[in-house]
């Protein structure tokens, strides 16, 4: 399944999954976070890698599965 993939990420990637799903750019999440630009753009690298997406859309999708999943936990 794909939630299943969110799980390997570290914890600054799944902040950066969140905000990506908050409809964020690079240049915001990197504001949000204080990171660079380009350290927000190698962590969404690394996320594509790992999760095996290929645009925001897909790791938007991704992310709100992840949600609904996580407030069903709690």
């Amino acid at each position: 399944m794909l939630i299943d993939a969110i799980e390997p990420l570290s914890a600054r990637e799944r902040q950066v999954v969140m905000l990506v799903a908050q409809g964020l750019s690079d240049r915001e999440i990197a504001d949000r976070l204080v990171i660079s630009v380009r350290t927000a753009g190698n962590h969404l690298y690394r996320i594509y890698r790992k999760t095996g997406v290929c645009s925001r859309q897909e790791l938007r999708q991704i992310a709100q599965l992840y949600g609904r999943q996580d407030a069903s936990r709690g």
